[in-house]
């Protein structure tokens, strides 16, 4: 089943000092364990900028460094972190079609490491974007690559998906 991650678990997931923070980052690998799918959209980005950019004095993250970089030969914006600083808290998304590429942040007992989320090879599909390659690393080591294959937009789904009496019986996939 696909699941549209809400924007506050988003927001939540990355803010250190949050006290539902592990609730939500549970609930995210509860799901991925359970190979059950989570997408985001265009509408999360929009409403996790206005939030990251926002004062924390106006409730927001006070991620307002906003600065332009180029990433994979790409124009992007680049908010949370100061030219150089590859270890901070922060999010890089493409200029030209506002779509998630890259976060980074502190990870570790201690925060020492580094954690990267790399979206890569953006195709275009069924009028948004999908990523088909989903690169995690941990002190620039590869931790793990997601592939995906066969994507398609707007699939017909029979109804009974969505009916909890039949989820042992019916699947998605043909």
């Amino acid at each position: 089943m696909i699941y549209l991650v809400d924007t506050n678990v988003l927001l939540r997931s990355i803010q250190q000092a949050d006290p539902m923070r592990a609730d939500a980052r549970r609930a995210a690998a509860t799901l991925t364990r359970q190979d059950q799918q989570l997408s985001i959209v265009a509408q999360n980005l929009i409403e996790f900028w206005a939030v990251a950019t926002r004062p924390a004095v106006n409730n927001g993250l006070a991620l307002s460094i906003l600065r332009e970089d180029t990433w994979q030969g790409r124009p992007v914006y680049l908010v949370g972190a100061k030219a150089g600083d590859l270890h901070s808290s922060q999010f890089w998304i493409d200029q030209t079609n506002l779509y998630f590429v890259r976060m980074l942040r502190p990870a570790g007992k201690d925060g020492a490491q580094t954690q990267e989320t790399q979206f890569n090879k953006y195709q275009h599909l069924g009028g948004g974007w999908m990523a088909p390659e989903v690169i995690f690393k941990v002190a620039d080591r590869i931790v793990t690559t997601e592939e995906y294959s066969e994507m398609r937009a707007h699939p017909p789904l029979d109804s009974k998906l969505f009916d909890p009496q039949y989820w042992t019986s019916v699947h998605w996939r043909e």
